[in-house]
């Protein structure tokens, strides 16, 4: 998958340390599905 420099490092800032995404599925689903997508 090819991402821009920017939509990495907007998906990093949503991970810990570890590289695990620490956020609530029900409410953030879709808009990090459209990210990863677009």
């Amino acid at each position: 998958m090819n991402l821009s420099a920017g939509k990495w490092l907007g998906l990093r800032r949503l991970a810990d340390e570890s590289g695990l995404f620490k956020i609530e599925a029900v409410d953030q689903r879709l808009p990090i599905q459209n990210e990863i997508k677009s």
